[in-house]
């Protein structure tokens, strides 16, 4: 995967910090069921698209950023990463005995699909909840948790580059160490901003209107791709 597949990741699971600051049980309840629902309408449409299309999958991801954000926030963070990682370790069994594919760009099948969005869906659950119990349960705060989370990210990309772990395993361990980093990294912001739910709410927009521009440009990149025949 390139840089820019790694920033829009960023830019979504910084997006779903915006469903954090629900003020009520019952809007998180909203939140959680109205998002499920979508989230289900968008992956059967993913699944029924069958290639990568930057704007509906994107949308995908934003949507299981928001509802992970919203479930593991209703749960609390020891239930949601315990749930979380119960659900993603299943997931990746799945993904790496039976399934091939290191990226989203290389999912074909059904059954990929299907393997695929639950994996993601449990990686943002599980780093929602990873994040709150280092950054407040642990009383460790949200730069201590950024540096814990990057070292993570990095232990990836030193496996896969030196000691040859396998593509789709340094993909997904990548991919749940950058899910709570992002979360940090956002709520530092947020925090410097006032750290109050408005802050968060802003952050995510921000972070919505500029995933929407990086996926402006991956859709032309996308269309120079299928016009090659690639």
């Amino acid at each position: 995967m390139d840089t820019l597949f790694w920033a829009m990741v960023v830019l979504s699971a910084v997006a779903g910090i915006a469903a954090e600051p629900a003020p009520s049980p019952m809007v998180r309840l909203f939140l959680v069921a109205g998002g499920t629902l979508t989230l289900i309408a968008m992956v059967v449409f993913q699944i029924m698209l069958r290639r990568y299309r930057p704007v509906p999958y994107w949308i995908t991801v934003v949507m299981t950023s928001l509802v992970g954000a919203s479930v593991a926030n209703s749960l609390g963070p020891a239930l949601a990463a315990s749930l979380g990682g119960g659900l993603l370790l299943l997931g990746l069994i799945a993904w790496l005995l039976f399934e091939r594919p290191s990226s989203a760009l290389e999912v074909r099948t059904v059954r990929q699909e299907s393997v695929y969005w639950v994996v993601v869906f449990a990686a943002l659950v599980l780093g929602t909840g990873m994040r709150q119990l280092l950054s407040v349960t642990a009383h460790l705060g949200s730069l201590s948790s950024s540096i814990v989370f990057a070292a993570v990210v990095a232990l990836s990309v030193i496996a896969y580059s030196f000691f040859r772990v396998p593509a789709s395993a340094a993909f997904w361990w990548a991919f749940v160490g950058v899910i709570p980093l992002a979360g940090a990294v956002a709520e530092l912001i947020a925090i410097a901003a006032g750290g109050a739910a408005a802050a968060k709410l802003t952050v995510g927009l921000l972070a919505l209107v500029a995933l929407a521009v990086l996926v402006v440009i991956d859709s032309g990149r996308n269309r120079r791709r299928a016009a090659r025949g690639m």
